[in-house]
C-alpha cells in the first residue's frame, strides 16, 4: 500500500430525483459512478486512487414535487460528507474528491470541503462537479439544448443511453 497521505479518495455521489418520463431517478447518481469508473480506468497504475461506494441521496428539494425524488437538506448532507471526510482522515488520508454529478448541491459540497480543510488543514478535499470538467457535450448540443437542457435534456438522456441503454424509455 502506497503511503496514505498521497492516496486519492474519491467519493462519487448524485441524487435519486425525477428526471422526466424517459430516465430513471437514479441519473446523477449512475452518471458519477460511471465517469469515476472510466477516469479511474483510464488512470496510470501508480497512481494511488480508490473509490468509495457511491452516495446515492443529495439534496434535491427543488424537485420535492415529484414522485420519486428522495432529499436530503443542505444541513443533513453537510453532516453526512463532513462525517464521511472525518472517518477517511482519521483513517490516514490526506485527499479526498468528492465527485458530484447533481447540480442541486455544488455549493453544498464546497462549504463542506472548505470547512474540513480549516479542521484539518494538511486534509485536501476537492469538490468536482462532473459537468465542469472539459468536455465535449457542447459542441455536440443544439444552443437552445446547450442552454436550457439541464435537467433530463439531450446529455443525460445520451449519457443514460450509453451507460445504462435498458433504463432509458
Amino acid at each position: 500500500m502506497p503511503d496514505k497521505s498521497e492516496v486519492v479518495i474519491l467519493q462519487p455521489m448524485g441524487a435519486i430525483e425525477q428526471h422526466g418520463p424517459h430516465l430513471p431517478l437514479v441519473v446523477d447518481a449512475a452518471i458519477a459512478t460511471c465517469v469515476l469508473g472510466k477516469a479511474l480506468a483510464q488512470l496510470d497504475s501508480t497512481v494511488p486512487a480508490y473509490a468509495l461506494p457511491p452516495l446515492y441521496y443529495g439534496k434535491s428539494n427543488e424537485h420535492w414535487h415529484f414522485p420519486g425524488t428522495l432529499t436530503l437538506s443542505a444541513a443533513t448532507l453537510m453532516a453526512v460528507l463532513t462525517e464521511v471526510g472525518e472517518s477517511v482522515y482519521r483513517s490516514g488520508f490526506r485527499k479526498l474528491v468528492f465527485v458530484n454529478a447533481h447540480g442541486g448541491q455544488p455549493q453544498v459540497l464546497e462549504i463542506v470541503a472548505r470547512d474540513l480543510h480549516q479542521k484539518y488543514p494538511d486534509f485536501q478535499v476537492f469538490p468536482l462537479f462532473i459537468w465542469n470538467v472539459p468536455n465535449v457535450a457542447v459542441d455536440l448540443l443544439t444552443p437552445k439544448e446547450a442552454q436550457l437542457g439541464i435537467h433530463a435534456g439531450d446529455a443525460e438522456t445520451s449519457l443514460l443511453l450509453s451507460i445504462l441503454p435498458d433504463t432509458v424509455k
